[in-house]
């Protein structure tokens, strides 16, 4: 199992995507998966 943090994502699609509330926002993404 592997995992890539992602610090440059669109900021606004991101928040919205996650359902964020007015006074969140996502600082990193993380993804995790197999190769």
């Amino acid at each position: 199992m592997g995992t890539v943090v992602i610090g440059a994502f669109d900021d606004d699609a991101a928040d919205r995507l996650l359902h964020m509330e007015d006074d969140e926002r996502a600082m990193y993404i993380m993804s995790v998966g197999r190769r």
